[in-house]
């Protein structure tokens, strides 16, 4: 039987490391594993031998009799040759609806406990299609004598907690805990190790967080006993040599989806600490009474999702489960044996085993009506998100799901909290649940960095967002090899045929603004008394290719504290995707500067139903940007009514009117590097920048003529206005019907 296993390979999480045992059982079974890496944007920490022997696999498979996914449920794609299965676990006690769209879409479903099995079951799902399934892992990494790794400065009973900062992890119900458990000068030591083999960051430092939790709970965090945080990526190996020198392993999660933290301490023979109700027993650990509670409580974002819960530990409860295990070496040496033992239906070759005889007796869902006359089409990247990709995807998804004879799917390809969850009737919704009989014609990838990847059927198309001209070398093969090349301006369009392309093949689908949200009628957003004035604002991140310090110096120069003027930040803060920098810094020490001109910096999340308020709260936006490859932001700006100023070059040119905006004039300057991010160009490229002084005197110039201001205002919205989704979705559609009906590139 010939399969394709799908999902993240390289990096420390539960998925990688899970696939990874199942292909060397494959492996070593005889039956060679054929494995596919997909994107998940977690550091690699295999080793370079075992990086060989993955990438010897991951070779590709034609026309496989079953895909194998592993990954969380929102990123499962139904768009796979063979039979399709979802290998994933689910971290609520009961599956949330995002989940079920997709589980739905498999041919078979494998989660690890009978419990979440049964969940399944209770929805809806065939018996004979859902396999309760041990999490793997192998024993011969993960043991009681493996290579022991200590923390530094670790002595006494040693507790090991692998969680980060989500609130899915529990660290905050932990650190409460081990305070109430013990106390400064007690012989033991709380480890903290990344959970999913990243540092633990995140909008609040993991430090930060327990600090924080600590001091509102009423302890003196200078008071508890010892706690170390390891602050580096983890590899397999090493993670079994810190189970091994613990002495308990310390499940705290409110969420635990595949349990591989509770397998993986009895694989290692140490007894664990944790919910009763994800599977933990006093045969081999402690269990923890835990309470339902709704997912609501603890998201970051506006997300409504009561109907999600977690299991909450008691932290009461979980601190006489620690005192109880430091008092009792000999009660944790026979709880530990045991879990060794139950550990033996884990062990990768016995999971192999159950799964290759499953699925030789699975069978494919029947397809479904073939509805002729239609472009069956399938965009992928990001969806749900916080992201600006995210939004402009939900965007387009609707826009094309509207009309324009597009048999539409989508497909999630980023795994992070979604920002917003649409209701059923939503086009987004029905999108992502439509699962089309036939196979797509055209699949449009629009993420960030690309995939290029050739999809299992249809031709492919590459939304590519690219600010320097000149692609990336390690993006240029996957770009020719591309049936289409998609970007959203003429400026982007024009740098790719100078950089070789061949015209017909690169595509402007111009960026849209939905003026049902983005629009002058809109209620603001109170900035109460923290903004008063004229309100400047500046979206994006603080770094050089936004122009950060273009703006900073400007905003200076321009104006003073007796100025009734507020520049307004909205950065994305230390979690965002941008690294600290310089700009940052001074942005930080100009908004705490009393004698200064006035700075609001607004960091952290936003949810995406907030923006049009934000831009309706002020009056002009400022955006210097360096290199862009649309920029958005000013369109949006544009139809709540607000005036543009930004830089004449650029996607800008062919929106930022003069009598609608204040374009500024942009000299070529040389970009300090040609390496950005993982990618390297081919020498530094060139930018466009403003001048500072150019700039002040624009800012300063709304601040004068308001009644300049106000008319430029009115006539952006009438530009904005003219440049919706519908028209994107319009050029969008007659591309891929072309491209349907067109032989693929690669078969010509």
């Amino acid at each position: 039987m010939s399969i394709v296993w799908r999902s993240p390979l390289l990096d420390a999480s539960d998925h990688a490391v899970g696939m990874r045992a199942m292909a060397r059982a494959v492996d070593a079974a005889g039956a060679e594993p054929c494995l596919q890496q997909t994107p998940w944007g977690m550091p690699a920490v295999v080793s370079e031998a075992e990086l060989a022997w993955l990438a010897r696999r991951d070779t590709g498979c034609a026309h496989p009799d079953a895909t194998v996914q592993r990954t969380v449920p929102r990123m499962l794609t139904p768009f796979v040759e063979g039979l399709r299965v979802g290998w994933t676990g689910m971290a609520g006690a009961e599956p949330d609806r995002e989940a079920l769209l997709r589980l739905r879409q498999m041919d078979a479903v494998w989660v690890p406990t009978a419990a979440q099995r049964d969940a399944l079951l209770a929805a809806g799902f065939d018996e004979a299609r859902v396999l309760a399934l041990p999490e793997p892992i192998d024993l011969g990494i993960v043991r009681p004598d493996a290579a022991v790794f200590r923390a530094p400065g670790a002595h006494g009973t040693v507790f090991l907690a692998m969680c980060g900062p989500s609130p899915a992890d529990g660290a905050d119900l932990l650190v409460r805990a081990w305070a109430t458990a013990f106390h400064s000068g007690d012989d033991v030591t709380l480890v903290l190790a990344p959970a999913v083999g990243e540092r633990p960051s995140g909008p609040q430092p993991l430090a930060d967080l327990l600090i924080a939790t600590l001091e509102e709970a009423g302890h003196d965090p200078a008071g508890i006993a010892d706690l170390v945080i390891l602050d580096e990526p983890l590899s397999e190996r090493r993670v079994a040599g810190l189970l091994a020198g613990a002495d308990v392993i310390v499940v705290p999660a409110r969420a635990e989806g595949l349990g591989r933290r509770i397998a993986g301490a009895g694989a290692a023979g140490r007894p664990v600490i944790g919910a009763a109700a994800h599977g933990v027993d006093e045969r081999i650990g402690w269990p923890v009474h835990a309470t339902l509670v709704p997912v609501g409580v603890h998201a970051a974002s506006h997300r409504e999702l009561a109907e999600v819960t977690w299991w909450a530990q008691d932290p009461e409860a979980m601190a006489a489960a620690m005192r109880a295990a430091h008092r009792d070496p000999a009660g944790r040496a026979a709880r530990g044996a045991e879990g060794r033992m139950v550990a033996a239906s884990h062990d990768h070759r016995v999971v192999a085993d159950v799964v290759l005889r499953h699925l030789a007796i699975t069978e494919p869902r029947p397809a479904g009506r073939l509805r002729l006359g239609l472009t069956r089409t399938v965009l992928e990247g990001p969806i749900l998100g916080p992201s600006s990709l995210a939004g402009l995807n939900r965007d387009l998804a609707r826009a094309l799901a509207s009309g324009w004879e597009i048999d539409l799917s989508v497909v999630e390809m980023e795994a992070v909290a979604a920002d917003t969850v649409p209701p059923d009737d939503d086009p987004l919704t029905v999108a992502m649940a439509h699962l089309p009989a036939g196979v797509p014609h055209v699949v449009v990838r629009n993420q960030h960095p690309p995939q290029f990847a050739p999809p299992p059927r249809g031709a492919l198309v590459q939304f590519l967002h690219w600010e320097f001209g000149a692609l990336p070398h390690e993006w240029r093969a996957g770009a020719e090899a591309a049936d289409e090349i998609w970007v959203d301006a003429p400026s982007v369009r024009d740098a790719l045929i100078a950089d070789g392309f061949h015209p017909d093949r690169v595509v402007e689908i111009p960026l849209g603004v939905d003026t049902a949200r983005f629009n002058p009628g809109v209620p603001e957003m109170d900035l109460s008394d923290a903004a008063p004035g004229l309100r400047l604002l500046f979206i994006g991140g603080l770094v050089w290719r936004k122009g950060a310090d273009l703006l900073l110096e400007a905003y200076s120069r321009a104006f003073t504290r007796d100025d009734d003027v507020t520049l307004v930040i909205k950065d994305y803060g230390a979690g965002g995707p941008y690294p600290p920098s310089a700009d940052a810094e001074r942005a930080a020490r100009m908004a705490a500067d009393a004698a200064g001109p006035r700075v609001l910096r607004l960091s952290g999340a936003l949810p995406a139903d907030d923006m049009p308020g934000l831009y309706r709260a002020c009056d002009c936006l400022v955006h210097p940007y360096r290199a862009e490859a649309f920029g958005l932001t000013m369109l949006e700006a544009m139809a709540c009514g607000l005036t543009v100023i930004a830089p004449d070059h650029g996607p800008a040119g062919a929106f930022l009117l003069p009598d609608a905006a204040i374009p500024l004039p942009a000299h070529q300057v040389r970009a300090p590097t040609n390496r950005f991010g993982p990618w390297t160009m081919p020498e530094p490229p060139l930018v466009g920048e403003v001048h500072v002084d150019d700039l002040a005197a624009a800012m300063r110039s709304v601040y004068e003529d308001p009644a300049g201001m106000a008319r430029r205002a009115a006539r952006a919205v009438e530009v904005a206005s003219a440049r919706t989704w519908t028209r994107a979705a319009g050029i969008a559609a007659d591309r891929l019907r072309i491209l349907a009906a067109t032989p693929r590139r690669a078969a010509a």
